[in-house]
């Protein structure tokens, strides 16, 4: 037997139960009525260009605003997914500078895709894009350097970067003033040992559309260097022959410095010093020596003596 208080509780909540039911089940039934009825709305479409040229850019797309006349069922999806609307290049009438669809184009494109009929479909402007064609340059990478060394060391040579030149794509105008492109900084400090690393180019203030890449590979060789001094003979050249000279003297000390792991690959056959006689003048009775072949990983050559004397032999 139930207490008296649950007896009075019980056809209470069991009418608030039926009185909520009653009203979810009108509201559904008044929601499925809604959505049966027909409606005009103006929906905005996503679209996209397919099958465009490669050197051709849109400039700035348009909205595409059209005015469908549906049930509620078919505008509510619409508004929910938005389908995306897919326009073919072919599709466009061309122009110098823009490319264009009429209101009766859109209204055939958009019904076949969206599954409706033509007379549900109202776009009550063209489509038009301006757009231009692109052009495109190749220009020279040049690495923004900013390094130090710790003391002894050095670069075996210059520092090497891949690729050396970029393509860039855009106006023909706009490419006509850009011949070259810098790194961002690359910055290292206290150098010893060799480095191989990535840096993006510096494309901030390039007007330009496209680029077939915005970074560099680069590597920057590093040994411990040291100095070597050797005596070379100095080769007089351009002498006419029907002059006889004598110089002095016959032979001159070159001091550089060179990788500590090459030290012993470098002797005097590797250098070239010579004296043009043609450049020579006679009242100054000497010759300027100069260093013509040397190996490229040497750096800082230094001639102990800067002019060879001569006296012309009778």
């Amino acid at each position: 037997m139930k207490p008296p208080i649950l007896k009075r509780l019980t056809p209470k909540l069991d009418h608030n139960k039926a009185f909520v039911f009653i009203l979810i089940s009108t509201a559904a039934i008044w929601f499925v009525l809604q959505l049966s009825k027909t409606y005009t709305t103006q929906l905005q479409l996503n679209y996209s260009i397919i099958n465009l040229p490669k050197e051709y850019k849109i400039e700035k797309e348009q909205k595409l605003s059209i005015y469908i006349t549906s049930n509620g069922l078919n505008l509510l999806y619409l508004n929910l997914f938005n389908p995306e609307i897919n326009i073919d290049y072919s599709e466009f009438t061309k122009s110098y500078d823009f490319i264009s669809i009429d209101e009766s184009g859109l209204n055939n494109l958009i019904s076949t895709q969206l599954e409706l009929d033509k007379n549900q479909i109202e776009a009550h402007n063209l489509l038009k894009l301006d757009y231009y064609k692109l052009f495109s340059k190749q220009i020279e990478v040049f690495p923004n350097l900013d390094l130090t060394f710790q003391p002894g060391f050095d670069t075996i040579q210059d520092i090497q970067y891949s690729p050396s030149q970029i393509t860039i794509y855009g106006r023909e105008d706009a490419l006509s003033s850009i011949d070259s492109v810098f790194t961002n900084p690359i910055t290292h400090r206290n150098i010893k040992d060799s480095i191989s690393s990535q840096i993006d180019l510096n494309l901030v203030e390039l007007d330009y559309d496209e680029v077939n890449t915005n970074v560099i590979n680069y590597t920057i060789l590093v040994d411990r260097f040291t100095e070597k001094t050797i005596t070379l003979p100095v080769e007089v050249i351009n002498l006419p022959s029907d002059t006889n000279i004598s110089i002095y003297p016959k032979q001159l000390e070159v001091s550089f410095e060179l990788p500590l792991s090459k030290y012993n690959q470098v002797s005097a056959k590797n250098f070239k010093l010579i004296c043009d006689y043609s450049r020579a003048k006679i009242s100054d009775n000497y010759l300027i020596p100069k260093l013509v072949k040397s190996p490229k990983f040497i750096k800082y050559e230094r001639l102990r003596t800067k002019q060879i004397s001569y006296l012309i032999k009778e």
